[in-house]
């Protein structure tokens, strides 16, 4: 539909639907788009740390706990898709290092469900989601938009760790 740049002096600059057009969720999908593009367009990702920790009893009565760290760590991709099918979920971007597929989800509003989990989860690659709540009616810049997607840690969380059980 066409649209208006609105250039006022007390808004942030912005486009709008031209009369009678609706445009909900317009700013979610923008938002949602240019985190994926942010990816592509590094190549590369920075992943949030995981800490595990078991406590287990042993057949004779005793107890030991024990716990396992990985840090945040870089990772190039010699590859980043977007939306492509895998079995029977879509991640928002598969990034490849080496052998490894890396499954990334992007939530703006709309969030990984427990289905999806599951089916992310039984695909067995390493998957995370990025939370862009907070984002989501903020005015941004490419570099913003980078540094809280590609090189930050706050706001992503795994979502599947291969063997982290073990």
């Amino acid at each position: 539909r066409p649209l208006i740049a609105r250039q006022g002096e007390l808004r942030v600059w912005h486009f709008a639907h031209a009369i009678g057009a609706d445009c909900e969720g317009g700013a979610e999908s923008a938002l949602h788009l240019a985190a994926k593009t942010a990816i592509e367009r590094v190549g590369g990702i920075t992943l949030p740390g995981l800490t595990v920790k078991r406590t287990l009893t042993l057949p004779d009565g005793r107890r030991g706990t024990g716990e396992a760290s990985i840090l945040e760590t870089w990772i190039d991709f010699s590859e980043v898709r977007t939306e492509v099918r895998l079995g029977d979920v879509i991640p928002d971007v598969v990034g490849t290092a080496g052998m490894q597929a890396y499954l990334i989800e992007v939530g703006v509003t709309h969030f990984v469900d427990t289905g999806k989990l599951a089916i992310l989860k039984a695909l067995g690659h390493p998957a995370i989601e990025i939370d862009l709540r907070g984002v989501d009616r903020e005015a941004w810049d490419w570099p913003a938009l980078e540094q809280i997607v590609v090189h930050g840690v706050s706001g992503k969380h795994w979502l599947a760790y291969p063997g982290h059980e073990a």
